[in-house]
């Protein structure tokens, strides 16, 4: 986020490689991938989508002709077109073109996440704030293949390899919550509000 870019893991060397943004500094949101293994990512305080060819260490910035836009997810769907969720609207980006078109939310609201299945329909939780609602969407572009609400993923799609359970577990280490420390500190005692008890 605030290192704005991209790191690069390989397991095999054990190596980090790192892609800053050309746009730095500033603030990168969570990345997708395309079919040719591009990554593409958001300017959240730019408004820009880029798209890194890890193959070549290039990076091309698009700009989103909106003020104050805010990208946060990206996601590329079936067709290589680029997806991203900004403030009350989603946008996609045309990559041959450099087009942008704009699908607007029925709610104010922002979505920090979507998720783009089979035959492109993209599905999306609305945060809630303190003047919207917190709810769940789903967006058809082609309204004539809207015919079920089944979310099945492309059996190609790169984004969703772990969403179908062909990859490796990812160990967690901690999170935010616990402070990185998982299992729980030895004499550590978590307290569950609901039944005034503390566990060890």
């Amino acid at each position: 986020f605030h290192a704005c870019g991209v790191a690069v893991y390989d397991p095999a060397t054990e190596t980090t490689k790192a892609y800053p943004s050309p746009s730095r500094p500033c603030l990168s949101r969570r990345p997708g991938l395309d079919s040719k293994g591009n990554i593409w990512y958001g300017i959240y305080d730019r408004g820009r989508i880029e798209k890194l060819d890890p193959t070549t260490g290039e990076t091309t910035v698009f700009q989103i002709p909106v003020k104050f836009a805010t990208p946060y997810d990206t996601w590329v769907d079936p067709d290589d077109k680029v997806w991203s969720s900004s403030d009350n609207y989603f946008v996609r980006l045309d990559p041959e073109t450099g087009g942008f078109t704009y699908y607007p939310t029925p709610w104010r609201n922002d979505m920090p996440k979507m998720t783009i299945a089979q035959r492109g329909a993209i599905w999306f939780p609305a945060r809630g704030g303190a003047d919207s609602v917190a709810a769940l969407g789903v967006l058809w572009p082609d309204k004539t293949e809207m015919n079920t609400f089944k979310a099945s993923f492309p059996l190609d799609d790169p984004n969703a390899t772990v969403l179908r359970g062909n990859a490796e577990p990812v160990k967690v280490a901690g999170n935010a919550n616990d402070g990185g420390q998982w299992p729980k500190p030895p004499g550590s005692k978590f307290v569950n509000p609901e039944l005034g008890a503390a566990s060890e």
